[in-house]
């Protein structure tokens, strides 16, 4: 019985540090790595740094076959990040690699249309970069 509860109580306090510590991720084994619902690219710098508008067209071409994904998936499926979604990555990227200490897109827009957000994975700053500056890009996409 008293072992029982040493179990249980190790397992509480394990669930309560992986809530501290934050998001939930598994790696698929795949070329991907799922975190908090979404299959985020496995190699965050596999595809060239470039322009808003490179970025998004090589997150939206993505494929299986390319950048180590085994995954099944198809051009069309992959997007870049929401500012939101991409910003969570800086302090939970130890799943992943190659991540670029540098500015990756996020498929938010700014403020007007010369602007979109980006999340600077060295110092964990989102900013506004005008799209015709040069960014990574780390596709997400829905299971």
């Amino acid at each position: 019985m008293k072992k029982s509860i040493a179990i249980i109580g190790m397992s509480v306090v394990f669930l309560m540090m992986m809530a501290a510590h934050g998001a939930w991720a598994a790696d698929n084994g795949t070329g991907t790595v799922t975190v908090d619902g979404l299959v985020w690219l496995k190699d965050a710098g596999c595809l060239s740094r470039g322009s808003w508008d490179q970025a998004k067209s090589q997150a939206a071409s993505l494929k299986s076959g390319q950048c180590g994904l085994t995954d099944g998936s198809y051009a069309g499926q992959w997007r870049l990040p929401t500012i939101l979604e991409l910003s969570k990555r800086y302090s939970n990227h130890g799943e992943f690699i190659n991540v670029q200490m540098g500015d990756y897109w996020s498929s938010t827009g700014g403020r007007t249309s010369e602007y979109a957000w980006v999340a600077n994975m060295e110092f964990g700053y989102e900013s506004e970069m005008k799209t015709w500056g040069l960014g990574y890009a780390w596709p997400v996409r829905n299971p």
